[in-house]
């Protein structure tokens, strides 16, 4: 839900998972990630059309956010749920005809691998559909607006894998160190979703070098962000709606407090390190 107040020109609608939709994930709905969006931009309309546990697919087909559905009713944002399935990208092109939607913050990939940390044999087949499903999400977006603001995937909390396992599970690709092996992982799969950026100009918010695996206080349950994660999220997409132009392609990433920004080219890092040995594997088991 959308505030009543129509006379702003920006209007920013989220479309993604719990990177997004985190209100299930916080104590309060004032801490959840659109409320505090509201409060750092009290002059932009913020629309919630994430939904928390999506995947690339539901995203672009829909599905019943089952998730976050209960809470969102009692919060006052309700789903625009149609015959028990909501469909973000059909809603959006719905609410654009009634209030024009100025900007789209887009975070979708992360439960495409998620639901497979059990056996990362299916890695190589959630990797074809992501890299298939998200142009043809931006591409329904554009129908909308050209202002995408793309936001990675944070890398979740490492001390916390108990919750989903998430380290286990990147050492079984190659049995080799978890951590540089999920950044192998980001590393193989983002350059595709830069390629997509460059050609539009977009803004890329780059949570995988701002978040720190290491700091809990970012997270719940590993692979959530928390009150504090959500801040930082907050605080990246005002400075992107404040000074990104859309003429050029740039990261956008925190440190401290500062916000750095750079042009996107082809050598994109996560900071410590990566596996070469790994991204072999992901190369022979993706193009074979």
């Amino acid at each position: 839900m959308s505030q009543t107040n129509k006379d702003t020109k920006t209007h920013l609608v989220l479309i993604g998972d719990s990177t997004l939709d985190n209100l299930v994930w916080v104590d309060t709905k004032e801490e959840a990630i659109p409320s505090q969006l509201r409060e750092l931009l009290p002059n932009a309309l913020i629309t919630n059309y994430a939904a928390d546990g999506f995947n690339s697919k539901d995203t672009l087909q829909g599905n019943y956010p089952s998730i976050s559905a209960a809470a969102r009713e009692t919060a006052g944002d309700p789903f625009p749920v149609f015959q028990g399935t909501f469909k973000p990208l059909q809603q959006l092109k719905e609410l654009h005809k009634r209030t024009p939607v100025s900007h789209v913050v887009l975070s979708v990939g992360g439960n495409d691998v998620r639901e497979i940390l059990g056996n990362l044999n299916y890695l190589p087949n959630i990797i074809h559909r992501f890299l298939s499903n998200y142009p043809k999400i931006l591409e329904e977006i554009f129908e909308v607006t050209p202002k995408v603001i793309i936001m990675l995937q944070y890398r979740p909390a490492f001390n916390q894998d108990s919750y989903y396992r998430v380290y286990k599970a990147m050492k079984t690709i190659a049995n080799d160190n978890p951590v540089s092996s999920l950044n192998a992982l980001m590393q193989f799969i983002y350059p595709h979703v830069f390629q997509l950026a460059r050609k539009h100009s977009l803004a890329i918010i780059d949570l995988p070098n701002t978040f720190d695996i290491y700091n809990d206080a970012l997270y719940r349950s590993q692979i959530e962000p928390s009150s504090e994660g959500g801040k930082v999220i907050c605080k990246l997409i005002k400075h992107v709606l404040e000074k990104h132009d859309f003429s050029a392609s740039k990261f956008y990433k925190l440190k401290g407090d500062q916000v750095i920004d750079s042009l996107v080219g082809d050598d994109w890092q996560i900071e410590g390190g990566t596996s070469v040995l790994v991204q072999q594997m992901l190369n022979a088991m993706v193009n074979k």
